[in-house]
C-alpha cells in the first residue's frame, strides 16, 4: 500500500532547492528540484501552478547546469502545466 507524501514535504525540499541557488550551489538545487517534483507527483493532488512552479525551479536549474535536454524535458512538462492552468506565458 502506497501512501501519499504529504505537501509540506514538497515545500520543504523546494525550499531547501532554492537555498542552494541562493548560495550558487546549482549542483546541489538541481536533485532538490528533481525531488521535489516527484514528491508532488507522490503526494496526488493536483496543483498545477505548484507544478509549474517546481518545474520552473528544476528547468533554470538544469540550464544553470548545462543539462539542456534535461531542460528541454522539463520545459515541455512545465508547458503542459502552464496549459492547464490556462497559461500561455
Amino acid at each position: 500500500m502506497t501512501t501519499a507524501t504529504p505537501l509540506g514535504v514538497t515545500a520543504t525540499i523546494a525550499a531547501a532547492a532554492r537555498q542552494a541557488e541562493l548560495r550558487h550551489a546549482f549542483d546541489e538545487a538541481l536533485p532538490l528540484w528533481q525531488q521535489a517534483v516527484d514528491a508532488d507527483t507522490a503526494s496526488r493532488r493536483d496543483d498545477p501552478m505548484r507544478r509549474y512552479s517546481l518545474l520552473r525551479g528544476t528547468t533554470a536549474a538544469q540550464f544553470r547546469l548545462a543539462d539542456i535536454e534535461g531542460a528541454r524535458t522539463s520545459v515541455d512538462a512545465a508547458i503542459e502545466a502552464a496549459h492547464a492552468l490556462g497559461r500561455w506565458d
